[in-house]
């Protein structure tokens, strides 16, 4: 979880099963390789989803699942540019060691 001035940011991503499709008796496989979630928690309590989708094409990633997600929830939040910003660099630095940051 992520919290940022009075935001607090967290992550899902749920994985499909190229397989377990075939285990369950059915044919078709599930749309996607994985979805990643982004739950934004505003200071008024309303909550702003943005969700990322991986294709069977693609090779999952976390760090660009969340990216993706992140740019969603917030255009769904319809947040100022000033706090954008703030969450994007909050992000960057997230779990970073010292003097290291995402890019």
């Amino acid at each position: 979880m992520l919290k940022v001035k009075d935001y607090e940011i967290s992550w899902l991503h749920q994985h499909f099963s190229d397989t377990r499709h075939k285990m369950d008796g059915n044919p078709e496989r599930p749309e996607y390789r994985a979805i990643t979630y982004c739950v934004i928690t505003a200071p008024e309590l309303s909550r702003h989803l943005g969700a990322a989708f991986c294709s069977w094409a693609d090779n999952f990633s976390r760090n660009i699942g969340r990216k993706i997600s992140l740019s969603r929830a917030m255009q769904t939040a319809e947040l100022p540019k000033e706090e954008r910003t703030l969450i994007w660099e909050a992000y960057r630095n997230m779990g970073m060691k010292e003097g290291k940051t995402r890019w």
